[in-house]
């Protein structure tokens, strides 16, 4: 017979975390990580467990970030022996009873992580997108960048390169509200904080950012029409593709354009394979995927509750 008891996290469960983690995800580090990162943060709100009279069969942690501090994230450890205790509804009673603030609750989880799927889907949650993680083998793809240039016309548009506009004030200036612009449209159901064009800047020219292989599209008046960025991975051997972007009125195509133009700089400098984290409310970025032979990959489902 069951007898479930809710606690307060404190260190003395540290080893119980790590053998739930185990038990839950096995290899499996990208959740794994997803749980620790928030337990660990300093902006954690609260970490639960639970127990079957002295085994912890179950934990939540909850947390605030700074760039997105409009919803609480937070991320579920159960033990497969005790999905059908009801146990995730009373760890989620527990954080929006020692938070009132917590609501809109936030939570992302692979789409084959099915129990979980299942809850959320039954318990007033709501998918708000999906992200997929997958990989371009740019090694073949040459010939396809080849015709497509030659059959999409950008008059009077040029591209550069951020290392090429790093000390033109004018367009740096111009660059970086559009960007956020685009962010924001597409992270409408969680939408950034207000943070000034300084904080926009940093993230934009960050030190893991390649200026030569990130670009942007101007017009002879050096109006922007869009943009792309490019950025180093965790892999040295692998880069990652960044946010992107173009003007309302802009063929969409133009995205595509500079995606080309990163490709071949990838490729000139000796990568195979640049990674893509890919957003459904992302209309830029599913551009790319629907265009380039991206590698079959599971998705992240993000979840919210709104009330």
């Amino acid at each position: 017979m069951l007898k479930i008891s809710i606690e307060q996290y404190n260190s003395n469960y540290k080893d119980s975390i790590n053998q739930l983690l185990f038990v839950c995800y096995v290899d499996d580090n990208d959740s794994k990580m997803y749980f620790e990162r928030g337990r660990q943060s300093p902006l954690n709100i609260c970490t639960y467990i639970a127990k079957n009279n002295e085994e912890v069969i179950a934990a939540i942690t909850a947390w605030k970030t700074t760039f997105h501090p409009y919803c609480t994230y937070f991320s579920i450890l159960l033990h497969p022996l005790y999905r059908k205790a009801g146990i995730e509804k009373l760890l989620l009673k527990y954080v929006e009873a020692f938070n009132s603030n917590a609501i809109p609750l936030q939570t992302s989880i692979w789409e084959t992580f099915y129990s979980l799927k299942d809850f959320y889907d039954k318990n007033s949650f709501s998918e708000i997108r999906r992200t997929y993680i997958a990989s371009l083998n740019i090694s073949s793809l040459v010939n396809v960048e080849t015709q497509f240039i030659q059959k999409n016309c950008f008059p009077k548009t040029s591209i550069k390169s951020l290392r090429d506009i790093l000390n033109n004030v004018d367009l740096k200036e111009n660059l970086v509200p559009f960007v956020k612009k685009i962010y924001e449209i597409t992270h409408e159901a969680n939408p950034p904080g207000i943070h000034d064009l300084t904080k926009w800047e940093k993230l934009i020219f960050d030190e893991d950012t390649l200026l030569d292989g990130s670009y942007i599209a101007i017009t002879d008046e050096n109006k922007i029409l869009g943009f792309a960025l490019l950025h180093t991975g965790e892999n040295p051997n692998v880069l990652e593709f960044g946010w992107r972007g173009a003007a309302e009125s802009i063929d969409i195509n133009l995205v595509i354009l500079l995606t080309i133009y990163q490709t071949r700089y990838a490729r000139k400098n000796g990568y195979k394979i640049i990674k893509g984290e890919i957003d459904t409310t992302d209309i830029y970025s599913l551009e790319m995927l629907k265009f380039f032979p991206f590698s079959p990959s599971p998705s992240l489902i993000t979840y919210q509750k709104l009330k």
